[in-house]
């Protein structure tokens, strides 16, 4: 009968956070909806032994749990919802300081982020952000005094207690918490000279290096869908990381280059695009790191947006002077013709071309060379809707040209810029050290210079490309 009850009051208790989530978002207080992320859709989750004892604020069942292997490895995963299990505990408000702080020490010594962003919550918000959203003072000061960041922004550069300043003027129901108790806390512990930066706790960092090893592993042995994942789990456990995110970058795009080699290689442009996605995040926290930018090239290469590509060549070769291959690689775009001017995303032509292109599955009567989407209806224009490229650019005409930019996008020349993964027991950087600013390889021939030319085994794929961007 007792568990008949509390089955009941859980139920009860998800029924009132659905209900303030949904009120709270629309309000626009925090980013997180309690609606989609207390479901208790974890109950069918591997761990999901984890996220009920958060959730009962049963620390000796949590403290068990988390000295099992199998439990400390999957720490940081998230439910359906992408929330991890220490993202359930700012939901839970009657939680008290001495329980609070409890729970967040196990988390940590397990080896959890206490950073942790949940992957598919709005606006990527850290459990600080979500405890101070809701005014539950206890889990602020339990994270807080455990190493938690106090300045860390989600999506839309809002703090921690930014999102408390919110909720106060907005009026949260005083069941649910105290959002000035939050604001006069994390106020008085920034005048005390609070830490700001990303420490990492010994277990975390121990815990890191078991998954980076791992997915080190994988990518040896070309598994990269579990290499792939491993990095992904890596960027969970240590948050944010410009080489573990250009080692996702370089597996993505190692995979890209495979299926597309393959015949019937299905996916590809997918994974250039992951790859181009992960770089860009790369370059933005560390903008003199050459090898971001040279993945970034590359997932545009392949992506097939290649005056982005040419862009990010320049822009990468701004920010580290000293780069040959970036130089080369803009010079090789610029010779067989590639614009400087990327194609405006946000113009109401771009929009129009897309939805008829994705939305509509127009087919139209003239082909791109670049992009190599149908695109266009007769007459041509002189540059691509898509693409902003020159039409009159023929790669079946001037070969040349079309082989430049396949030895671009397929040379193996670039495996040896993912670090420490080459096997040759050459030590360079790792997610635990500053990123190496050189990217360690060289585009072209031992004589320096030339680009290696491939032959271009993609050709018989249909004049113009048709179809091939999905």
């Amino acid at each position: 009968m007792s568990d008949e009850l509390n089955e009941l009051n859980s139920s009860m208790a998800n029924m009132f956070q659905m209900m303030m989530g949904a009120q709270l978002a629309a309000h626009g207080i925090g980013g997180s909806n309690l609606s989609e992320c207390a479901e208790g859709n974890w109950r069918s989750h591997p761990t999901g032994a984890l996220f009920r004892a958060v959730k009962e604020l049963d620390c000796d069942s949590l403290l068990v749990l988390l000295q099992q292997e199998e439990f400390i490895d999957h720490v940081d995963d998230g439910d359906g919802d992408g929330a991890p299990a220490l993202q359930q505990l700012p939901f839970q408000s009657r939680v008290s300081e001495e329980d609070a702080k409890e729970i967040v020490t196990i988390f940590k010594e397990a080896g959890a982020n206490l950073n942790i962003r949940s992957s598919k919550m709005c606006a990527s918000e850290t459990p600080l952000h979500i405890a101070c959203t809701y005014g539950v003072i206890a889990v602020v000061k339990a994270l807080v005094e455990a190493g938690a960041q106090v300045n860390i922004m989600d999506d839309r550069g809002r703090m921690p207690v930014d999102n408390a300043k919110k909720a106060l003027q907005r009026g949260i129901p005083s069941r649910t918490g105290d959002p000035q108790a939050c604001i006069d806390y994390l106020q008085e512990k920034a005048r005390s000279g609070v830490s700001t930066s990303n420490n990492k706790s010994e277990a975390q960092l121990k815990r890191g290096e078991k998954i980076r090893n791992r997915a080190d592993r994988y990518y040896k042995g070309r598994n990269l869908g579990k290499a792939a994942e491993e990095y992904t789990k890596l960027l969970n456990c240590l948050g944010d990381d410009a080489v573990v995110y250009a080692n996702l970058a370089a597996t993505y795009n190692r995979d890209a280059v495979e299926r597309w080699v393959a015949e019937n290689g299905r996916g590809f442009r997918q994974k250039f695009k992951d790859t181009y996605e992960n770089s860009i995040k790369v370059v933005e926290l560390e903008p003199s790191y050459e090898r971001g930018w040279i993945l970034l090239v590359r997932g545009y290469l392949g992506y097939r947006e290649l005056p982005r590509a040419k862009k990010a060549a320049k822009d990468g070769y701004l920010n580290c002077p000293s780069s040959a291959p970036l130089k080369e690689i803009w010079d090789a775009l610029n010779a067989v013709g590639i614009p400087d001017e990327v194609a405006d995303h946000e113009s109401e032509e771009w929009k129009e071309i897309y939805h008829k292109l994705y939305v509509q599955q127009w087919i139209g009567d003239v082909a791109c060379h670049c992009c190599q989407l149908s695109c266009m209806a007769v007459p041509k224009p002189a540059t691509c809707p898509f693409c902003n490229c020159s039409t009159s650019i023929d790669f079946d005409e001037d070969r040349d040209s079309g082989d430049v930019i396949l030895s671009l996008t397929i040379t193996n020349d670039y495996d040896s810029v993912i670090d420490d993964l080459s096997g040759d027991g050459e030590k360079t950087a790792n997610a635990f050290e500053s990123p190496n600013k050189s990217a360690g390889f060289s585009l072209g021939s031992n004589s320096g210079g030339s680009i290696k030319r491939r032959t271009n085994k993609k050709k018989g794929r249909g004049k113009g490309g048709k179809g091939r961007k999905k």
